[in-house]
């Protein structure tokens, strides 16, 4: 509770039943022109709805142009590591994913409550993404292939089906939740030897963010 917002309400209705009272010498009298005088200055000087809602529109604001300069920015690097990738089919899979990525970031933007589960899913989709595409570009360059473009390519499409998803989300009620696919695909990973733990952690400003949930 603000006492402030009390405070001169209450004392001007003091001040009012007190002035009533030694005028009229009635006691009740001056109890209710304090209450009268109490109720009116309240609802004189309450906080106005816009004023309750500017700090939180404010946080929300601040909150939306980070996730959208993060998210840009992880974008950026993918689409560099993108275009040093020759097969074409892991290629189709970046952009598809690039493109759904930044349909959502588009979408916050007109839908800035959502932004505290979408920060969340890109904090991991994102860096996961990237980490994958490099480890592929680098096993690409070396000549190495083996089975590795198999498994690249499956938890890509793993990654597009959890962006649809969340887009699609967007526009539906329910805030979607991804954390059981997220734990399967963080262990899938370091089972198919693309990430190792390392790759789970990345710097978010000054704090590290670890990924592995």
């Amino acid at each position: 509770m603000n006492l402030n917002r009390y405070l001169l309400p209450g004392v001007l209705g003091i001040l009012s039943g007190a002035v009533v009272w030694l005028f009229a010498e009635n006691w009740l009298l001056g109890l209710l022109a304090g209450a009268a005088v109490f109720v009116l200055m309240w609802v004189v000087f309450r906080p106005r709805k816009t004023e309750m809602e500017a700090p939180a529109s404010k946080g929300r604001a601040a909150m939306l142009q980070q996730v959208l300069a993060e998210g840009n920015q992880y974008l950026d690097a993918i689409w560099k590591v993108e275009l040093r990738i020759h097969d074409p089919g892991i290629k189709d899979e970046a952009v598809a994913i690039c493109k759904t990525a930044k349909k959502i970031l588009d979408a916050l933007g007109e839908q800035p409550e959502n932004i505290p589960g979408v920060q969340r899913f890109f904090h991991y989709y994102l860096p996961t993404f990237q980490a994958i595409l490099e480890k592929y570009e680098r096993i690409e360059r070396s000549g190495t292939m083996t089975d590795q473009r198999d498994k690249v390519e499956k938890h890509l499409k793993e990654i597009k089906s959890a962006m649809e998803k969340q887009h699609a989300n967007l526009y539906e009620d329910d805030m979607l939740d991804l954390s059981v696919e997220m734990e399967v695909m963080t262990s899938s990973c370091k089972q198919d030897g693309l990430l190792t733990d390392a790759d789970f952690v990345i710097q978010n400003g000054e704090n590290k963010i670890n990924l592995t949930l």
